[in-house]
């Protein structure tokens, strides 16, 4: 956020032109980073959990995840995210 868009924030929306605007823009701008962060924690939670544990190549459940579609936010949506351990990495069984 630029200096000048902070002054806007700070003087409220009945001092500022394009008030909603931006802080319209910066939740937006938040959630990207969010759903980013989120997916990140993921990874790490299944680089913790994995079977695999000297990498993840050959990983089943690490390949998948990679290969999912992302949203305009850079990240997995929730509904595309499979269900089990590590924040959405579903267990495996394969060698360790």
């Amino acid at each position: 956020m630029s200096l000048d868009e902070i002054a806007a924030v700070l003087a409220g929306p009945e001092h500022s032109r394009g008030w909603r605007q931006i802080v319209a823009e910066r939740r937006k701008a938040l959630d990207t980073q969010i759903e980013q962060m989120t997916t990140a924690r993921d990874y790490l939670d299944h680089l913790l959990t994995c079977p695999r544990q000297h990498s993840l190549d050959g990983c089943p459940e690490f390949e998948h995840a990679i290969q999912q579609p992302v949203t305009s936010g850079g990240s997995r949506s929730e509904r595309e995210r499979r269900p089990g351990h590590a924040g959405g990495l579903a267990d495996h069984d394969g060698p360790g």
